[in-house]
């Protein structure tokens, strides 16, 4: 059984949005690619070892709280402006660089937030919220497992 490797859908990115700090439209797409990337890379050496998947083994919580954290470094990453928050559970997830003591804050208002569902759904919605001041914007994107091929859940 081979598994599929999934790339991010351009056409279901707002091109109209305005987002803030630096960020692109790209910025996005680039760190769904990495976490497609890394569910295939996984998936592949489990599958040939006769086990399961990633995403069928662990529970609901556990792969919410993966997928944001993976999301969160990977947008870090490729943004031009935010950083990892290093402060533990800090918030917001990023923070622009340099606005906060080695970019960590336990509460902060510039920034990047990362949330994921915790439903176990054959589509994942990654909610993202921009947070500057008291202003919010959403960017919805949809993440489809990465499914064997000729297979379905």
């Amino acid at each position: 059984m081979s598994i599929q490797r999934n790339h991010p859908d351009q056409t279901k990115l707002n091109p109209k949005a305005t987002l803030p700090f630096e960020l692109r439209l790209n910025d996005f797409a680039m760190a769904m690619q990495d976490v497609y990337d890394f569910f295939h890379d996984v998936n592949v050496g489990l599958v040939e070892k006769g086990l399961e998947r990633l995403d069928d083994m662990v529970r609901p919580a556990i792969m919410s709280g993966l997928l944001s954290d993976m999301l969160t470094a990977s947008l870090g990453k490729h943004s031009r402006t935010l950083t990892g928050n290093c402060y533990f559970n800090g918030h917001p997830d990023l923070v622009v660089r340099g606005v906060y003591p080695d970019n960590c804050v336990k509460a902060g208002s510039e920034g990047v937030e990362v949330k994921t569902p915790e439903k176990r759904v054959a589509q994942l919605t990654l909610t993202v919220h921009v947070t500057s001041g008291c202003a919010f914007s959403c960017i919805r994107w949809t993440m489809k497992p990465s499914l064997p091929v000729n297979e379905s859940r």
